[in-house]
């Protein structure tokens, strides 16, 4: 929480934070772009921008992680 308050105040966006926090030893485990929609929350959250709970853009969320990850999330459906 402390993290995200600070990046905010700094004018760091999710994707920056989550480039800049690195995952350490679980930086291989399956599906670690899911950071980026949890730090999204934790932003809208911490700014007070939508009500809690409120549905936030999957579609954006999406796309941010392909940015982060270096392609789409894998999708074996």
């Amino acid at each position: 929480e402390d993290v995200t308050r600070e990046s905010i105040a700094a004018g760091v966006s999710p994707l920056e934070l989550a480039r800049a926090t690195g995952l350490g030893p679980y930086a291989e485990l399956l599906d670690s772009e899911r950071l980026l929609p949890n730090l999204h929350r934790g932003y809208v959250e911490a700014e007070g921008r939508l009500p809690e709970g409120s549905p936030l853009d999957v579609g954006s969320l999406f796309a941010e992680m392909a940015v982060f990850h270096g392609r789409p999330p894998a999708c074996h459906a």
